[in-house]
């Protein structure tokens, strides 16, 4: 059975969500708001009057999204934080340029370091203390990283642009480079990488919301399918398909991070796989217009259709 636990509100633009064990957070970019759903479905307003609030992650005690103005080319998009149990937000970092703002967010489990994509470069930034931010990551060839996934001391992002999947080793005071081309190769294929390990290549249909790394290895979505390859440095990688679509449609979202399962949608589906090659979709909901974003909690699975939250058992 499908709850509807969030009404429509026309006029939200778009819905990010995020959660924690047992609480749904997500962020109205129409209404400039920031909210909260507990398993009881009580509603709390944690923030307003946000700009076009989008990316949102739960992480330790904090909540952290991701506020984006548009004058002509250039995006400025800034990093927002405030206890999940309330208070003051306050500005953590700014970006400004040409590629979109902030593209992803991502946490170490404290929250006491964040992780995000600007430009062409991956960046960090302390919270307790804090401190100013720096890169941890750069592609060379033009590639704008966007999702974000942590395990460990490795962080997995795809790019726009030219459509790979990359990962970096974290070192201290070393900026990972990806991607940049060979001198002494003239065929133009060798890469000399810096502490980056590329896992995929060119994907025609990447799809830049989300990707999962846990175990040592990455798994993205590439149109209708969720496929996954080791993080192996200097062996050659062949994309193992995990599952595609029961539908056939493009996926819309993909989460996997606090689960077993993975749980990933298609315009009209809800669906969940095992993160096993060659598993066969389940379908857990039918009639979903245009989901666009998804969480876990402790009292079901979430996503978002149009204006609208609705709610199932995984």
């Amino acid at each position: 059975a499908v709850a509807s636990v969030v009404p429509d509100a026309p006029g939200c633009g778009a819905l990010h969500l995020a959660s924690t064990v047992d609480v749904l957070y997500w962020t109205d970019q129409g209404h400039g708001t920031v909210k909260s759903l507990t398993r009881t479905c009580v509603q709390t307003t944690i923030a307003s009057h946000e700009v076009n609030p989008g990316l949102i992650i739960a992480a330790g005690p904090y909540l952290y999204w991701v506020n984006s103005t548009v004058a002509g080319a250039m995006t400025t998009s800034t990093i927002r934080m405030v206890y999940a149990s309330g208070g003051t937000p306050s500005d953590v970092v700014t970006e400004v340029n040409a590629t979109g703002g902030i593209r992803g967010l991502a946490a170490v489990p404290r929250g006491t370091q964040i992780f995000y994509s600007a430009g062409t470069n991956v960046r960090a930034i302390g919270i307790a203390p804090s401190g100013p931010a720096f890169d941890v990551a750069h592609e060379e060839l033009g590639g704008v990283p966007t999702a974000l996934a942590i395990s460990g001391d490795m962080i997995a992002f795809s790019t726009d642009i030219n459509g790979d999947v990359d990962v970096v080793t974290v070192v201290a005071g070393t900026v990972a480079s990806c991607g940049k081309r060979d001198p002494n190769d003239p065929s133009g294929e060798a890469l000399l990488m810096v502490n980056c390990t590329r896992v995929a290549r060119s994907q025609g249909e990447l799809y830049f919301g989300n990707l999962v790394l846990r175990n040592g290895t990455v798994y993205w979505s590439n149109s209708g399918s969720i496929v996954s390859n080791p993080v192996t440095p200097n062996v050659a990688q062949n994309n193992q398909q995990i599952t595609s679509s029961s539908g056939g449609g493009a996926l819309t979202t993909f989460i996997g991070e606090n689960s077993t399962d993975f749980y990933f949608a298609e315009d009209g589906l809800i669906e969940k796989t095992p993160p096993i090659v060659g598993s066969t979709a389940v379908n857990l909901a039918r009639g979903q217009a245009a989901p666009s974003s998804m969480a876990l909690t402790s009292g079901g699975l979430y996503w978002s259709t149009g204006c609208a939250i609705n709610r199932t058992a995984p």
